[in-house]
């Protein structure tokens, strides 16, 4: 069976995820940081004897789901948006968001970063949510992120059935499928990991890209030179900061900005707005008092493209 949902986005999450720019990938961002666009309808196989879904709590014990991003030379690796669905009905389970260098096999190799996130903390409605990385990571060349269910094979989990979305079959296109490890699943082992490559060696044959995407920042505590095609930031500092940090930008073309903040478990906390004027130039303040200490994902919104970086409020 496949349940196929037309899953609503928040519009302001939709920029963040999609058009997330960041200096020399701009004209690389689809293959860099989204391999599936964000106008592919999103879906979910369950299997049709047995119980679950292709991409979550199954019958087969399939732990863990990852995605192959590729990049041109070292970024800074923040964290992931995903997009899931299912019920929970142990919130306090753990789950994890992963990060992976790529192994000689092209599987998942090194563990480069992990953020655990309780069940209950999953949006389950489709709607795209973000998990920031205790510590930032580098990543070179190529890596994988992932959703890791953790280990529901030894019980305790009776009655969650969470799952990674998808796009729809066809929505990785013929031309890519050559690719091994392009997105893979790894099964309950109490050994060495096992890693499949999902849709040639995993009884899963859907050609698709799992719904779960990187955030890349050119450093980790800020940005310089990062250029879209409405606007370019110069600097952001300090950061760390204790109660505001100053924005500097250049060949502004756009009427307004807005600024968004999100939380290390993906909310939304408090947006603000900065009419465009000349003092954007020489730098305009922003107040963040009302924030409490902590670490921040930062999304500068113009009317079509955005730029994101990590913040550190002391």
């Amino acid at each position: 069976m496949e349940i196929t949902k037309a899953f609503t986005m928040k519009k302001n999450i939709i920029l963040f995820s999609a058009i997330f720019i960041l200096g020399s990938l701009a004209s690389h961002a689809q293959d860099t940081l989204r391999n599936l666009s964000n106008t592919s309808a999103r879906t979910i196989h369950s299997y049709s004897s047995g119980w679950g879904f292709y991409t979550g709590h199954n019958g087969n014990y399939t732990e863990e789901f990852a995605e192959k991003y590729y990049i041109n030379g070292s970024r800074t690796l923040l964290g992931v948006v995903s997009e899931h669905t299912g019920v929970v009905a142990n919130i306090n389970n753990t789950s994890q968001f992963k990060a992976y260098t790529v192994n000689s096999n092209r599987l998942p190799g090194t563990l480069k970063a992990s953020k655990n996130v309780p069940y209950g903390n999953i949006d389950l409605t489709g709607t795209p949510m973000i998990t920031i990385f205790p510590t930032p990571a580098t990543v070179s060349d190529s890596f994988y992120v992932s959703f890791n269910l953790t280990d529901y094979a030894h019980g305790g989990f009776e009655g969650d059935t969470i799952g990674l979305l998808y796009g729809v079959d066809g929505s990785r296109p013929s031309s890519d499928l050559a690719k091994f490890g392009r997105n893979v699943a790894r099964h309950h082992s109490h050994g060495s990991p096992i890693w499949k490559d999902f849709y040639s060696q995993n009884f899963t044959p859907v050609a698709t890209h799992f719904a779960l995407f990187p955030i890349l920042s050119a450093s980790a505590t800020g940005i310089e030179d990062f250029t879209t095609n409405e606007f370019s930031i110069t600097k952001i500092f300090p950061n760390p900061f204790t109660e505001s940090f100053t924005l500097q930008l250049k060949n502004n073309e756009v009427q307004r900005l807005t600024l968004f903040f999100y939380n290390d478990i993906g909310q939304m906390i408090k947006s603000q707005i900065i009419e465009n004027n000349s003092t954007l130039t020489d730098g305009v303040q922003i107040d963040c008092q009302d924030l409490p200490s902590g670490k921040y994902i930062v999304l500068i919104k113009g009317e079509k493209s955005g730029i994101g970086t990590q913040l550190i409020k002391l």
